[in-house]
């Protein structure tokens, strides 16, 4: 039977973890009693395990907007392989995931949907024109060097599908000397992982080259139940192989001239696995082949002391070709190819002042799809051309010796080449004192998302005459730094969103996207980073708290839950450093969601809360440094599905040994 959670952190969901938890805390305190290197411990840890403090903002908004940043040793600390484990570290996320390293793995913010949040790498969007989402499992996390997640709408700066926020994945990681590093992982469900990265610079010329192979059978146990006994199953047609690459070239031909070019490719071959239901799993026979290019050139030229100007280049490819060779596979559907390319450029030029700053930016983007399934109506080829131009604005007032102000309205214009027009509106408010180390934001700004070629032209789906999503956002954030070491930030936020489109059924066996639906989202979310009575004990805990409801017009489903979206998401994680060693502990938690519109009793999935722990011990091998590391997930093996009928896997061990000079 399931039972409905009623209360925040319920007191049975949470027991597990909190005994892991105080259990390693209690001991790391016995072995810090002994400990007698104070001083190289505190030497060894805080220049590199620098928790949300003093840093450059990525984004021009970020100071105005709830905003979570990770650098390059907590994402190792985590032990992650793919970006979606250190992406659900950070408030109001919650990341959809079909199960194994091969699932479809998208992200949710804000109670919005995949296709309504903007992923960046380098700040280039990389969302699919064809169905507006990206699949985070085709990016490897050792190519990220930090990242960075904006809470709330940024259309007025981003443009399209920033209606619940933006991930900025950064690789760059220029350096004046030779680089290296390396890491080989094995685990459970024979998973492997191998990396390496290379970094050099000659006669000025900046050189990156890092590459990685995972590969993993899925084979993982799962329990269901069959005919009203639970059984134990395999999950089979759940390999997964990625090979991926990553280039980098740039330099400085002048004192104010900058060049960078990037190359991001990968191939990646999987099984795709289906839903299991009784008595037989769908898809067994389904794969599915795809490579994929991302080249990124860029220059920028300082232009005296205040300006900067910057143009991009982007070229991005994508090949997928799907096969279905079960036996009532439709023919159509059995084998199909896609074909996305997508051109972009843009300029973007800024001026900084003490207290002022001025950001103007342009871009042009053309994406086309070439493939099977389309419509008739439009063949094999369908494209779509963008001209954008946004400007933003920021000035700054001292108000007293403790007390400032910042206040940055923004304005963009999207043309499209088969759509209406949109204009993007926002305005980010910033009150801080710095005597009491605190800040209050707001920010409010309008979005919209486009419809994907998938909802315009998919076969006996796609609707041509959709119209953009639209949406209204706000954020309230207060935020204070607490004892020199740790901050502490909550927020409240409401998005309405309007021309929602969903899928509405035609008869008895298809279906079409049409912009009948209307949600609206409301919550709060609260994070604490930073240190925990010492300088040792670094800790991260983030928990949202949300309504996201149906609200369309006429609907059956009015004031329903949108479906997979929990009520309550936790995260939280505890890194202690006692030497040369390292011991982390880390819960997730969800709450129960809702696998159909209408909130049905049947369609209620139960809570879970995970529970994983780790230990690195860190050594010096001739002139390098060496760190094995040893991981389990999902300690208590608890299972679940993220999405119905798509189970995940449950306890799993990593094994991991990385080298760096």
């Amino acid at each position: 039977m399931i039972t409905l959670q009623k209360q925040p952190f319920a007191i049975d969901i949470l027991e597990k973890a909190l005994r892991v938890a105080f259990a390693f805390f209690f001991t790391c305190l016995g072995v810090k009693a002994a400990d007698t290197t104070e001083t190289s411990a505190k030497v060894y840890r805080m220049a590199e395990v620098e928790v949300n403090a003093d840093r450059v903002q990525i984004s021009p908004i970020s100071k105005f907007s709830s905003s979570y940043f990770m650098n390059k040793m907590q994402l190792k600390n985590i032990g992650a392989i793919s970006v979606d484990e250190i992406l659900s570290k950070s408030p109001g996320v919650f990341v959809k995931n079909y199960g194994g390293a091969g699932g479809l793995k998208s992200v949710s913010m804000r109670g919005t949907d995949p296709a309504q949040n903007l992923i960046m790498i380098d700040g280039v969007a990389i969302n699919s024109a064809q169905n507006a989402m990206y699949d985070l499992s085709l990016f490897p996390a050792s190519f990220v060097n930090s990242m960075e997640v904006i809470r709330g709408g940024s259309s007025d700066t981003y443009g399209a599908n920033a209606i619940g926020g933006v991930v900025n994945f950064i690789t760059e990681n220029y350096t004046e000397e030779d680089k290296f590093a390396a890491g080989i992982t094995a685990a459970s469900y024979d998973e492997y992982n191998v990396n390496a990265e290379y970094s050099t610079t000659y006669k000025g010329v900046y050189a990156h080259l890092g590459g990685e192979y995972l590969k993993s059978k899925g084979n993982y146990e799962f329990e269901f139940n069959q005919n009203g006994k639970d059984v134990t199953l395999n999950r089979v047609n759940a390999e997964f192989e990625n090979i991926a690459l990553n280039l980098v070239l740039g330099g400085n031909p002048t004192d104010n001239l900058k060049i960078n070019f990037k190359s991001i490719m990968s191939t990646c071959s999987r099984g795709v696995p289906g839903a299991v239901v009784q008595n037989r799993v769908e898809s067994l026979y389904a794969s599915l082949d795809e490579s994929n290019v991302l080249n990124i050139l860029s220059l920028t030229q300082e232009l005296g002391r205040a300006g900067v100007l910057k143009f991009t280049g982007v070229a991005k490819f994508s090949q997928q070709h799907y096969t279905d060779d079960s036996p009532n596979a439709f023919s159509s559907m059995g084998n199909s190819m896609f074909i996305n390319k997508e051109l972009r450029g843009m300029a973007n030029y800024s001026f900084a002042l003490s207290n002022f700053t001025f950001r103007l930016n342009s871009e042009y983007n053309f994406a086309e799809l070439t493939g099977d399934m389309l419509d008739k109506s439009v063949g094999r080829y369908v494209k779509r051309a963008n001209f954008s131009l946004n400007t933003l604005l920021e000035h700054r007032w001292r108000l007293s010796e403790n007390w400032r102000y910042s206040a940055s309205p923004s304005l963009r214009l999207d043309v499209f080449s088969d759509n209406s027009p949109e204009i993007s509106s926002g305005l980010g408010l910033l009150l801080a004192n710095d005597a009491w180390q605190s800040e209050m934001k707001v920010r409010v700004s309008q979005n919209f998302r486009m419809p994907s070629f998938n909802e315009l032209y998919y076969y006996n789906y796609g609707t041509a005459n959709l119209k953009p999503e639209k949406s209204q956002s706000l954020t309230v954030a207060v935020s204070k730094r607490l004892f020199g070491m740790m901050k502490v930030e909550v927020s409240g936020f409401y998005i309405d969103t309007k021309n929602r489109i969903i899928s509405v059924p035609k008869n008895t066996i298809s279906w079409s996207a049409q912009n009948l639906g209307r949600a609206e989202t409301i919550g709060t979310e609260i994070s604490a980073t930073g240190n925990l009575f010492s300088e040792d004990l670094v800790f991260n805990l983030s928990y949202t708290l949300q309504w996201a409801k149906d609200k369309s017009d006429k609907s059956l489903n009015y004031d329903k839950y949108i479906v997979y979206t929990p009520r309550e998401i936790l995260n939280f994680g505890l890194d202690r450093y006692i030497s040369q060693f390292l011991i982390r502990v880390e819960c997730e938690y969800a709450s129960h969601r809702f696998s159909m519109p209408d909130n049905s009793y049947g369609s209620v999935l139960p809570r879970y809360c995970l529970v994983g722990a780790g230990v690195a011990y860190t050594f010096d091998v001739s002139n390098m440094k060496a760190k094995i590391k040893l991981d389990c997930k999902n300690i208590f093996d608890e299972q679940y599905c993220v999405i119905s009928n798509y189970p995940m896997p449950g306890r799993t061990f990593r094994l991991t040994l990385s080298v760096n000079n």
